[in-house]
């Protein structure tokens, strides 16, 4: 093949326009920018790119809340081992779909995914395995330390210079293979009791796989022992990454941007809902351990570093010395929490009803269209007492949030209203109270 043919088929990192300019496809989301900006009665001048950003918002959280608002019944222990694709895919020239490289979004992604996880899920557990040169290899075993996983991550996609003259070996290249990686996990998550709930979570950057086997024979492996398999694709959708989640009751998405990555990732971080098979088990006991934090200025050895370290955590079993929470002791096998833990795994069963948005009702006549609405109207509410109430009120265009006391412009922002106690709120406290709170500060 010739010189001309092959960067031919290069992948280009601009595109040309209609006029003959040339630019980054990511660029086009600025273009005529100045068409969302417009001005109320008052005159004031709004912009709409506010608004779009706000409904971008509320749609992923609604996408996430429906899940979780119509199934009852989740896995609070979960096991997941997280799979990178670090094969060639992640070096491509990606100024054509990322403002970034592939390996600084699935760094930033990642960590995102990880931090998130264990506060949203503070008795379960996660391994690391990245997939590269047409072999898998497992970084991290299963564990609850959120620390561990982000050093792991930061050594992978950001070395640290050796003592020696020995250059770092390049942590990126070659093929991926999902046969490989998934026996891996296999191996690992096919002794976890029957209570857990085994997940796997692959971050794909390729269009091909390179197995040793049938991947398929794996695949039928994977849904016979319950091993929810979700894919996140930085690339086009491929055959096998589907059928690999369909097969095994998870998701399949493909990023559409660098924001979309994230999102996708993010998702999984919530308790899935449990499989017919799960549903069936008998439920089990599990015998968990309050251990009590010891007095900084006493020195011992810990049992997960093996060094001598101030306070911890002590087992009330076999009194062994930990430096974190949540943990499972190398003496006894008691799994150490606190009761924090237990109530931000709790809440998963019982969410916060999602909120629905309100706005200017159809039958409203002119004289009230600059009037705004307060926080006791209620979704079911006659449209004459509407009017009515919208007439009893002052001139003002603007709603207070009852989290924030943050006043909302009506013209370029979203209002959100809790069915139960009839209170407002913003975009901003909607997605606190549904993803961190997980309690209505009106209900309580």
């Amino acid at each position: 093949m010739d010189i001309d043919a092959e960067d031919d088929n290069e992948i280009p990192d601009h595109v040309h326009g209609a006029s003959g300019d040339t630019g980054y496809v990511w660029e086009g989301q600025f273009t005529g920018a100045w068409s969302m900006l417009d001005d109320n009665q008052e005159g004031q001048i709004i912009n709409d790119l506010q608004l779009k950003e706000q409904v971008r918002k509320r749609q992923r959280l609604t996408s996430m809340t429906t899940v979780t608002d119509s199934i009852v019944r989740k896995g609070i222990i979960r096991f997941m081992y997280l799979i990178l694709d670090l094969s060639a895919g992640v070096l491509q020239p990606v100024a054509h779909d990322l403002k970034q490289s592939r390996v600084s979004v699935m760094h930033e992604a990642t960590s995102d995914f990880v931090k998130e996880f264990f506060d949203q899920n503070p008795l379960s557990q996660m391994g690391l395995i990245v997939t590269r040169r047409g072999l898998a290899e497992k970084i991290l075993e299963l564990t609850g330390g959120q620390k561990s996983m982000l050093t792991e991550l930061k050594e992978i996609f950001d070395p640290s210079p050796r003592a020696d003259d020995e250059p770092t070996p390049d942590p990126f290249g070659g093929d991926p293979s999902i046969q490989n990686s998934l026996l891996i996990a296999h191996s690992a998550l096919q002794s976890i009791p029957q209570y857990g709930s085994r997940e796997i979570v692959i971050a794909y950057s390729s269009l091909s796989t390179c197995d040793p086997g049938d991947v398929m024979t794996t695949i039928q492996l994977m849904k016979d022992s319950s091993v929810r398999c979700s894919v996140v694709a930085l690339d086009a959708e491929m055959y096998v990454c589907k059928k690999l989640s369909h097969d095994t009751n998870g998701t399949y998405g493909v990023a559409l941007h660098q924001e979309s990555f994230k999102e996708l990732l993010l998702a999984h971080a919530l308790p899935p809902p449990t499989t017919t098979k799960q549903k069936n088990m008998k439920p089990a006991l599990i015998r968990m351990g309050f251990p009590q934090r010891r007095s900084d200025n006493l020195f011992s050895i810990c049992n997960c570093h093996s060094e001598i370290k101030a306070g911890g955590y002590i087992c009330p079993r076999c009194k062994c010395k930990y430096c974190d929470l949540p943990t499972e002791c190398t003496v006894c096998n008691l799994t150490l929490v606190s009761s924090p833990h237990l109530a931000r795994s709790y809440h998963h069963l019982f969410p916060v009803a999602p909120f629905v948005e309100i706005d200017a009702p159809k039958g409203v006549d002119a004289r009230t269209a600059g009037q705004r609405f307060d926080g006791t109207m209620s979704v079911g509410t006659d449209v004459n007492r509407i009017i009515e109430l919208c007439g009893n009120m002052s001139k003002d265009n603007t709603l207070c949030c009852f989290g924030c006391l943050k006043h909302i412009p009506r013209e370029n922002s979203l209002r959100l209203l809790c069915t139960r106690c009839e209170k407002v709120f913003c975009v901003e406290c909607d997605g606190f109270i549904h993803q961190s709170l997980h309690n209505c500060p009106g209900c309580e």
